[in-house]
């Protein structure tokens, strides 16, 4: 008899002896792919409530210094009825329109050099 039955016994084995480790792997794999995402959702919980309360600190910490500032400033006069624009010295308010006219080049009393 010629050994046939080797040709069936060993990928049978082999087969056999694959999906015993196959077995274990994928039932410990599982188990640590749920504890990598459980570890991963903690540390951006994590870091989500220390970023919150760093923000709730700053908040705080820019409230009194404002406050301070407000403090520390000098009060103001208060406004007369004079408007800002009326404060001006004339000339100011003449200024601007003369220097539109004497820099645009329509305008202007050069000649033209031939």
């Amino acid at each position: 008899m010629k050994k046939t039955y080797v040709y069936f016994l060993v990928p049978l084995i082999g087969l056999i002896a694959f999906g015993a480790v196959y077995w274990n792997f994928n039932s410990e794999f599982e188990a640590k792919e749920e504890a990598k995402k459980a570890a991963i959702r903690k540390a951006k919980e994590d870091k989500l409530r220390e970023e919150a309360k760093n923000r709730e600190i700053a908040i705080k910490d820019a409230l009194a210094a404002q406050e301070r500032r407000k403090r520390k400033r000098r009060p103001r006069r208060p406004r007369t009825s004079r408007t800002a624009k009326s404060v001006r010295p004339p000339l100011m308010r003449a200024t601007r329109p003369t220097a539109i006219k004497l820099a645009s080049p329509s305008r202007s009393n050069v000649s033209k050099r031939t």
